[in-house]
């Protein structure tokens, strides 16, 4: 990280060899005012996307500058951590550096503005001072229009369980030995149900869903059953086949083939599926790219058009209509509105419940708390590799799910989940 942080920067002894042990202390001491508590001489490959963020951040920090533009920097950060980032911005600007802040976040917008342009299809909409402009007409100046509540409908609380984990652990091999990501995680899924996992960057979120699928890297104990039958998921093709899909958290880097067609990305995972004695049957997979185009409302000039030319949250959908093209059972959201403007969010939210009324689980990985309180029928929170405790919708607040959460105040926590 050390070396992300002063690329081209790098103190020098004589002018001539890097002061390694200077720019590591510097390092850390940027990291520890954001509070990121790994050793910076860790490998960026080796970090989270929320992880890989901060040192992002790190870096402009780094640089003393006079004129800061921030681009999204909260998208990957859970709560805590854009709170942070909040306190720091705001003693930035106190000690005259100018800010330039693009969110998708409205909250962040009110909170941290001085002043607020909207922008519409590349076309300035509306300048104020914050102070002028309410939040729903942000939104209004954002969308084009009012944006009608989200309501989830009746949830099946007494569907059958379609997915058990008990005891779920990971271990993992990094470069200072070997590291426990998880440990004695159990909770089941119900048809129709959406279950919410909550907790800091780094809890432990991620894994559970990349273990479920069979992508989690390390070793992996404890006990899957898919409709009450014990199941060993050791890759992704395993996963497919027992009707698992996963929609996960960096979709340029893992979600999508940015230089392929709509079309080529939708038909991917089903090619198989789609074959005709072992040979690709084109007319199918642009008949299914179609379709999905038209039932996700995928904003785009046709199933040729290049993914990499489509908004994050046209994007997105894409990579949900890949995999919802499969027919899952199973579907696992890892952060499934990152990056993506209010209104993708919207659709994307009814989308979710529309496949839960479907018969779908789902179980979504959100940093974003008010998401996490709208979707969840139930909340699984974890602590630092652990699950601290499950709360019903009805029980589920910001404070309850946050005390949870932090180290620390998660064991006298656990009474208000039971």
């Amino acid at each position: 990280m050390a070396d992300n942080i002063f690329l081209g920067r790098e103190p020098l002894i004589g002018g001539v060899l890097i002061d390694r042990r200077r720019m590591v202390r510097a390092a850390e001491r940027l990291l520890a005012r954001l509070g990121v508590m790994i050793a910076p001489d860790t490998r960026i490959a080796g970090l989270r996307v929320g992880e890989q963020q901060l040192v992002e951040i790190a870096k402009a920090l780094s640089l003393n500058a006079r004129i800061l533009i921030m681009d999204e920097p909260t998208s990957a950060l859970s709560s805590s951590e854009c709170d942070t980032l909040s306190k720091i911005v705001r003693q930035l600007a106190r000690e005259g550096v100018a800010i330039i802040y693009t969110s998708h976040r409205i909250e962040e917008v009110l909170e941290l503005a001085d002043r607020v342009t909207v922008l519409r299809d590349g076309r300035r909409v509306v300048t104020a001072r914050i102070d002028e402009l309410s939040r729903g007409a942000i939104i209004s100046a954002m969308v084009g229009r009012e944006m009608a509540a989200n309501e989830r409908g009746a949830t099946a609380r007494d569907g059958a369980v379609v997915l058990s984990v008990q005891d779920l652990t990971l271990d993992t091999l990094g470069p200072h030995g070997w590291r426990r990501m998880l440990h004695g995680v159990s909770f089941e899924l119900k048809r129709g149900e959406i279950l919410g996992i909550g907790g800091l960057l780094g809890s432990g979120r991620t894994e559970i869903l990349e273990s479920i699928f069979g992508v989690a890297r390390g070793w992996r104990t404890g006990s899957i059953a898919i409709d009450g039958a014990a199941v060993d998921i050791s890759s992704p093709s395993d996963a497919y086949h027992l009707g698992i899909a996963l929609v996960s958290e960096d979709r340029k880097e893992r979600g999508l083939h940015l230089a392929a067609s709509i079309c080529d990305n939708v038909a991917l995972p089903s090619i198989g599926a789609l074959a005709r004695f072992g040979l690709r049957t084109f007319a199918r997979e642009r008949a299914l790219a179609a379709d999905m185009i038209k039932r996700l409302s995928v904003r785009c000039t046709g199933i040729g058009q290049q993914a990499a030319a489509l908004s994050g949250g046209n994007q997105q959908k894409v990579v949900i209509g890949k995999w919802l093209a499969t027919e899952p059972r199973i579907l696992l959201l890892d952060e499934p509105t990152r990056g993506i403007d209010i209104g993708a969010k919207q659709e994307i939210y009814r989308l979710i419940f529309d496949l839960a009324a479907q018969g779908l689980g789902i179980i979504v990985v959100t940093s974003e708390m008010p998401e996490l309180l709208l979707l969840s029928d139930r909340i699984l929170v974890m602590c630092e590799g652990g699950q601290t405790g499950i709360l019903a919708r009805e029980n589920a607040t910001q404070e309850t799910v946050m005390r949870l959460a932090a180290p620390g105040m998660a064991n006298w926590s656990q009474e208000a989940a039971s």
